[in-house]
C-alpha cells in the first residue's frame, strides 16, 4: 500500500453494483512531521463483492442515524501477506474500529491523493 491508513478516518464511501467496486475516501492520521492528507482508493471489480457491499451497507446505515463527519477510524488496511497478489488478484484486509475485519478479493488497487479544495 502506498499510504499509511492506520489511524486514519474513514470519511466517505461509494459503492458501484454495476462495476462491482467501490471507492474509500481517508483523512489520514499525521505522523510526526507529515501533513494531514486525504488519499482515495478504489478496489475494482471485486469477487466477493456480497460481502464488501454488506460491510458497508452497516457502516453507511449507522453513519446516517449518527449524521457524523467521519464514518469509522481505520484499524488495519493491508495486502493479505498469505495470499500473493498478481496482476488480476489482490487480497486485502480492511478492519475498521466497530465493524469488525472484512476479506477483500478485487481484480485492482488504486490510490490517489485527493487534492485540497
Amino acid at each position: 500500500m502506498q499510504y499509511p491508513y492506520h489511524d486514519g478516518l474513514l470519511e466517505q464511501v461509494r459503492l458501484d453494483v454495476a462495476a462491482r467496486s467501490v471507492e474509500l475516501r481517508f483523512f489520514l492520521y499525521a505522523v510526526f512531521d507529515r501533513p494531514q492528507a486525504r488519499v482515495a482508493i478504489r478496489l475494482e471489480r471485486i469477487v466477493n463483492f456480497p460481502a464488501v457491499q454488506a460491510y458497508f451497507a452497516d457502516v453507511q446505515r449507522d453513519a446516517a442515524a449518527e449524521m457524523d463527519d467521519c464514518l469509522d477510524r481505520c484499524e488495519v488496511l493491508q495486502r493479505d501477506t498469505k495470499r500473493p497478489s498478481s496482476a488480476m488478484a489482490q487480497h486485502l484486509f480492511l478492519q475498521l474500529s466497530h465493524y469488525g475485519r472484512l476479506k477483500i478479493h478485487c481484480e485492482s488497487v488504486v490510490e490517489e491523493l485527493v487534492p485540497e479544495p
